[in-house]
């Protein structure tokens, strides 16, 4: 996977973007839960950080699905740099995904 800087945040992204527009099968068309895990799974297994999703696609099941998705990575694989050294970054994952205030 390539990556490139993102402006000049220096967050570092890959060039293929994932689009979760079709995460859920709501609308009559799209794919279910087991499907959509596998379309992320292999696109983060082949390096990639740069996800596209909207509160509307799917009525919001897309985003629903990518919380659970990356729940127990979060926390883990999500790295900042304010200094040389990397550390793990806090996210805040939205209180309509986990369910927590």
């Amino acid at each position: 996977m390539k990556y490139r800087l993102l402006g000049q945040s220096g967050l570092r992204v890959s060039e293929a973007s994932l689009g979760t527009m079709t995460f859920g099968d709501e609308w009559g068309w799209g794919s279910p839960k087991a499907e959509a895990q596998k379309v992320y799974e292999t696109y983060r297994e082949a390096g990639g950080n740069f996800i596209d999703t909207a509160n509307f696609y799917t009525n919001g099941t897309s985003e629903k699905f990518l919380g659970e998705f990356m729940q127990d990575i979060a926390r883990a694989s999500f790295w900042r740099q304010n200094t040389p050294t990397l550390r793990p970054a806090t996210i805040r994952m939205p209180r309509a995904i986990t369910g927590r205030a």
